[in-house]
């Protein structure tokens, strides 16, 4: 009898191991829509590496599983073991795919049967239509918007809504939607609690909440779909142990129609609702001295992405570099809301009483479907005369013109006559001088006169030769003073007004190589200017290094005396090798 027993048990080995090869591919629907969750699931009598041979349209989830069990034959009285593996997803193009598994281990390779999935395009419908269609599932979410359609630079707020019939306990994983195309995008609502309330959508009591809010600013415009947002929940369905389970939600679209054309020549860029004020921190002010004005806005919509409004200065003022800007904003279901401030530094070159013009700034209202202007009027600033102010050899970095182009009169006539020229201590010899010059010039011609007629070639030479000179060394003079006042000024205490006459020396260098005195350069151009004349790098590089400090201190707040000094002896150091 043990004998028996024992071929009985060697002949259901034998059968189990000569059981044939199965691999079964199943999945949970056979036809769906873009973007629906679909779950393919392996079964196998055959240890190995399960595959699926998946298109590139379909997109893996986060829910894949995989194990083994057991499964008694009561016919034959056998055990078998079954290995399974499923994995969830998404197709993202519409169309009819056939799809394999495939088992393999180090004997061979086992095929699968084969599964066709129909995938068609999806609908994009309203929330009723969503509901309809869903309310004999346990559980469905869908993507809420603030509006339907919006304007260019106005923002939406997206958030997930999830309508349930099971008992949910807690949020297990979170995958958010995403607008097609380019955009902003802020996350205002972080909490992961869920708080859940009751519903009822005709006739069928559900729980629902809502979960992962944003405010979206989408970069351009044109109808854009949101991709859907996938989920998974733990629920109680009576039992012992909580269930899982995981759904991907109905997508959606939003439309971005472009602004309004014709926009005003000061539009900022805002759509939303705005004010906006500016002010001076003063209206009194001596010639060359700097003031700061505040352009602050405050509202609601873009405000992160507005531009800085256009400051139109009258003649004589002018802006040193970009204005700084300091923003407050906060995100909510509103878009941005806060506040920006940018400051300007202006430097008044001319004395006398000064009008700012009237500040404007307009926007889009997207309630009122139009733009709107805002309106300031201009201040009155009063600017006192300086007797150490001088004329800037160059102008600001926003009003530089070229090499080979003058001045207009108005303005080469405004910037020259910075300070009272009469009560200056240069006027008598600058009347005298040119009446004196005048005289030596016609004794000189008289005495030439007959030389001049029988060799016109060398004359016209000389008289060439004799205007660059006399050019020249009077720039030289022009230099030497103006050290000489910045040594003068050191000794006052007047630092910056120092280094401004040192400013003003360096930068008349370009005039040893010049005749006319009429175009204003920037420092690059001096500097190339002077490169050209076969000046030496190390004196160009001194006059860069100088004038770089003259810049710097103009906005500074420390003790310059020091570096004052080193400057002065760079600039005489300069002046001896150009003379």
């Amino acid at each position: 009898m043990k004998h028996i027993f024992s071929i009985i048990s060697c002949l259901l080995v034998f059968l189990g191991i000569c059981q044939k090869a199965s691999v079964n591919l199943s999945v949970d629907t056979k036809s769906l829509q873009i973007g629906n969750p679909i779950t393919f699931t392996v079964k196998s009598n055959v240890e190995g590496n399960v595959e699926i041979d998946f298109p590139d349209e379909f997109i893996q989830g986060y829910g894949s599983m995989s194990g083994m069990e057991q499964e008694m034959d009561y016919n034959s009285g056998s055990v078998h073991t079954i290995y399974y593996f499923s994995q969830n997803g998404t197709f993202k193009e519409n169309g009819t795919y056939t799809i394999y598994a495939y088992v393999k281990n180090k004997k061979a390779i086992y095929k699968s049967n084969k599964v066709t999935v129909k995938v068609e395009k999806e609908s994009i419908a309203n929330e009723d239509d969503i509901c309809k269609k869903n309310l004999r599932q346990p559980i469905f979410g869908i993507i809420q918007r603030s509006k339907t359609k919006i304007y260019e630079g106005e923002a939406v707020v997206l958030e997930s809504k999830v309508y349930s019939k099971l008992n949910i306990n807690m949020l297990e994983a979170y995958q958010s939607f995403e607008l097609d195309g380019g955009s902003e995008v802020k996350e205002i609502d972080k909490t992961n609690n869920l708080l859940l309330s009751k519903e009822n959508y005709k006739g069928h009591n559900l729980l629902t909440f809502t979960y992962g809010k944003q405010v979206i600013f989408p970069s351009s415009v044109g109808k854009f779909r949101i991709k859907p947002f996938e989920m998974s929940l733990q629920y109680n369905d009576g039992g012992i142990f909580s269930e899982r389970i995981s759904f991907t939600s109905n997508s959606s679209s939003i439309e971005v129609i472009p602004l309004p054309e014709n926009a005003p020549k000061d539009f900022i860029g805002g759509v939303g609702k705005f004010d906006f004020a500016y002010t001076l921190d003063k209206t009194s002010v001596k010639q060359n001295d700097v003031l700061v004005l505040e352009v602050k806005i405050t509202g609601v919509g873009n405000i992160q992405n507005i531009n800085k409004p256009n400051l139109k200065l009258p003649k004589g003022m002018i802006i040193y570099g970009d204005p700084e800007v300091k923003e407050d904003i906060d995100y909510n279901t509103n878009g941005a809301e806060g506040t920006v401030v940018y400051t300007y530094n202006l430097q008044v070159l001319q004395a006398g009483e000064k009008k700012l013009p009237n500040l404007s700034i307009s926007y889009f209202d997207p309630n009122l479907k139009k733009y709107i202007t805002l309106s300031e009027k201009g201040k009155t600033i009063e600017v006192l005369p300086s007797k150490t102010a001088q004329a800037p050899i160059s102008i600001a970095k926003n009003d530089v013109k070229p090499a080979n182009e003058k001045l207009p009169k108005e303005e080469e006539k405004e910037l020259a006559q910075v300070e009272s020229f009469a009560s200056s201590k240069w006027f008598w010899p600058s009347v005298l001088s040119p009446l004196f010059l005048a005289f030596v010039g016609g004794v000189f011609f008289f005495k030439k006169r007959d030389k001049t007629s029988t060799d016109p070639v060398s004359s016209n030479s000389t008289k060439s030769v004799a205007i660059d000179k006399t050019n020249r060394k009077k720039t030289l003079t022009f230099m030497k003073e103006q050290i000489q006042e910045a040594k003068n000024l050191h000794e006052l205490g007047e630092i910056k007004s120092a280094f401004q006459r040192i400013d003003l020396a360096l930068k008349s260098s370009v005039f040893l190589f010049l005749n006319d005195e009429n175009i204003s350069f920037s420092k690059n151009e001096i500097l190339t200017i002077l490169r050209e004349n076969k000046v030496s790098e190390n004196c160009i590089s001194t006059i860069d290094s100088c004038l770089l400090s003259c810049e710097e201190v103009r906005y500074s707040f420390e003790d310059c005396s020091t570096l004052l000094t080193t400057n002065i002896k760079k600039a005489e150091t300069v002046i001896a090798e150009l003379t």
